[in-house]
């Protein structure tokens, strides 16, 4: 979404103070003493060996956690998503413009907020070279964040981080895989490709662009297993060309949402079908026929 209004650095920093100042204030509000589900993390972090108590994330996730390890479960939850709010917008508006801004307007945004996710760090790890090594934080949609503007700083980040986490637990790979057993399935969200969900193959349009950033990042994300919940498609609103398609995006996915909530309710372990098909409808579709409009103009 290039835009000739692209603000300097210092303005760009104090658009992502004010975004997230206004972030943690609603989280501290939101979030519970126990710190909702930061709360795994939070007690992950406290323990010699996370995987003891059956985590099922990669130990980089807990590295880049670990400056949060001090605070109360509440405080780190509230400084997770003020300062992953917070670079998002500075990369956003820095690197796209003003406009651009708009994403804030998203349902994928607002979940990833609301649920305390990974999204807006990763964004900033697709949008700022020096945030890339951000994107191990969740590394199967991580790969979407590098697709979109690969480059040495940005994948030798993510690399370092990896290897880093091998030297400080050299077993971790074995011990994660090794919680995921049979039942497992029914207590996680399941995670395909969306390029599997009904319509969600419409995301393959992006290979018409794949020579741009925005064509990469909606291939990449409609072929990486993701959950069918909204937070996992933040990165599909890269793929707009400028703040116009972005909003266009974020209209049809509110509409999606609601129709989605209309038909309450819904169990995603046991039944992703509806959710799939909202997601792939609302958010892959129009996506997707976007590639077919003209050429992005450098």
């Amino acid at each position: 979404m290039p835009t000739p209004d692209k603000p300097s650095a210092r303005n760009a920093a104090l658009a992502a103070c004010v975004a997230a100042v206004a972030t943690g204030a609603l989280v501290a509000h939101n979030v519970p003493e126990s710190g909702g589900d930061f709360s795994v993390y939070w007690a992950a972090l406290r323990d010699a060996n996370p995987y003891a108590r059956g985590l099922l994330y990669p130990l980089p996730t807990l590295l880049i956690l670990s400056p949060l390890r001090w605070m109360s479960p509440h405080d780190g939850a509230v400084a997770f998503m003020a300062i992953s709010v917070g670079l998002m917008a500075f990369g956003t508006a820095r690197l796209l413009g003003w406009p651009s801004l708009v994403i804030l307007l998203s349902p994928a945004f607002w979940s990833n907020v609301w649920d305390l996710q990974w999204g807006p760090l990763l964004a900033s790890a697709a949008l700022l070279p020096a945030c890339g090594f951000l994107a191990a934080g969740k590394a199967t949609v991580g790969v979407a964040a590098l697709a979109y503007r690969p480059n040495k700083w940005a994948v030798g980040g993510f690399v370092a981080l990896v290897l880093l986490s091998l030297v400080v637990m050299p077993t971790w790979p074995y011990e994660m895989m090794h919680q995921v057993t049979p039942a497992t399935p029914a207590r996680r969200a399941p995670h395909t490709p969306p390029v599997l969900w009904l319509g969600g193959a419409l995301g393959l349009l992006g290979a018409l662009r794949w020579r741009e950033p925005r064509g990469r990042v909606l291939l990449a994300c409609t072929l990486i297993p993701a959950s069918a919940q909204l937070y996992d498609h933040l990165l599909v609103w890269l793929s707009c060309r400028d703040w116009r398609e972005s909003l266009g995006l974020s209209v049809a996915a509110w509409i999606g949402y609601i129709a989605f909530v209309a038909t309450a309710p819904h169990d995603l372990p046991s039944n992703p079908f509806p959710f799939q098909v909202s997601i792939a409808l609302s958010v892959y579709v129009p996506a997707g026929l976007l590639m077919l409009l003209r050429p992005l103009r450098t």
